[in-house]
């Protein structure tokens, strides 16, 4: 992309990245600081190479009704 000096970066994050849970067993720690992490990757990589005119975005979905993730 660089070469090109063009491109798009789509990162997937959550809309619960910071968002715990009172719930010990839950175990979201793990969920959560790695989609706050993308978070942090998104915003500094697109400083970094925004002067390539290539952009970088992360999109958040919220919670999706399904079997395996009952809504709350």
């Amino acid at each position: 992309m660089i070469p090109r000096k063009s491109g798009n970066i789509i990162n997937v994050a959550s809309e619960g990245e910071d968002r715990g849970t009172a719930d010990p067993l839950s175990l979201r720690s793990a969920y959560c600081s790695s989609k706050m992490g993308l978070i942090g990757l998104t915003e500094t990589l697109s400083i970094e190479v925004g002067e390539f005119n290539i952009r970088v975005n992360a999109v958040s979905p919220g919670p999706v009704r399904g079997n395996t993730s009952p809504m709350r």
